[in-house]
């Protein structure tokens, strides 16, 4: 069983080590860089102190942090942008017009047609019927009128 090492709330230092220490593993939200900082017993002042100083250095960037987890999401995942946008707003707390400029900057690299098509492909192989693909896109996030749009495109039974 892990000892949980008991730090001291107004060391910057230490609080910095792991602020750096958590960005090496993926980037962050201000949000969830400042819960994971008090989940380990940091004081507030000091964890504002912290990220203060990652932004200016750029290593915490909300804006960034969107558009890599709206581009990966999209393009790995296969979740639709309306799955996206709910969990940057609800689980990382990013801003409204910071999350919608970070899916319309990777709608405009990607072909989302394309990752819809490729999805229904996948669904087709595996013998489900149009109103399942459906069903599944629709919950994954994919606008509707895109999904019908496509499926007629491929021709889904």
């Amino acid at each position: 069983m892990k000892r949980k090492k008991s730090v001291d709330p107004f060391d910057e230092d230490s609080a910095q080590k792991s602020a750096i220490n958590l960005l090496k593993f993926r980037a962050r939200s201000e949000f969830e860089m400042k819960s994971r900082l008090l989940e380990k017993g940091f004081d507030e002042g000091v964890i504002d102190r912290i990220i203060d100083k990652l932004k200016e250095f750029k290593m915490l960037d909300d804006e960034l942090f969107a558009y890599f987890y709206a581009y990966d999401k999209l393009t790995l995942n296969k979740k639709g942008p309306y799955i996206i946008k709910m969990e940057l707003s609800r689980k990382f707390h990013i801003e409204e017009n910071i999350i919608y400029a970070a899916i319309d900057k990777v709608l405009k690299e990607i072909n989302l047609k394309e990752i819809i098509r490729d999805i229904i492909l996948s669904q087709l192989k595996l013998k489900k019927d149009k109103r399942k693909i459906k069903e599944y896109l629709y919950k994954r996030g994919f606008d509707m009128y895109l999904v019908e749009e496509v499926l007629n495109e491929v021709g889904g039974e």
